[in-house]
């Protein structure tokens, strides 16, 4: 007799279903429960997501819209993220609070020196769960810079103060994250 496994537990992928499917008709595995966190994830994101709700939910969408099509238009252009980093380095000498917002993989292999590092923003992917978080986080993180940002190559709409402080709460409060 083989070893055999009380569960498995994955995301609600339908890969990662076929896979313990079979190992559940092997009798290899007991029971495969799905992760609470990336469920969680999905309904957050189908709630703010207008093509899969049928609630409108107008405020979280247009809001979060807003700081992916920002963010966007900084990660496209290489003057636009180029010109974020300058920033920061013209002022990271006397802010090490950024060095809080690395994340242990940009950490690794870091120098130590505050200088060197510059940091920039996070895409919202559909298919990393928690990416809609991290964006907001780095972008509350970098609110001056990217401020400038907008406003030296012109990125409209910019964000207002109320929207800002909106992100904020949700960070905050990890109302999107519940699981890092």
């Amino acid at each position: 007799m083989g070893t055999r496994l009380d569960s498995i537990t994955t995301d609600n992928g339908a890969n990662f279903k076929a896979a313990v499917q079979q190992l559940l008709d092997e009798d290899v595995v007991e029971e495969n429960p799905a992760c609470a966190c990336h469920t969680f994830n999905l309904i957050i994101k189908q709630a703010i997501d207008p093509s899969k709700t049928q609630v409108p939910n107008h405020q979280a969408r247009d809001f979060i819209q807003l700081f992916r099509d920002m963010t966007n238009s900084i990660r496209n252009s290489a003057q636009r993220l180029e010109h974020l980093k300058q920033l920061q380095r013209m002022r990271i000498k006397a802010d090490k609070d950024l060095l809080d917002l690395l994340t242990d993989d940009e950490r690794d292999g870091v120098d130590i020196f505050p200088h060197s590092v510059a940091l920039t923003v996070i895409k919202d992917v559909t298919t990393r769960w928690n990416s809609t978080y991290y964006m907001l986080e780095r972008c509350l993180g970098l609110k001056p810079f990217i401020m400038e940002v907008c406003r030296e190559f012109n990125i409209s709409p910019t964000l207002s103060e109320r929207q800002w402080t909106s992100a904020q709460q949700l960070v905050r409060n990890n109302i999107y994250c519940v699981c890092l």
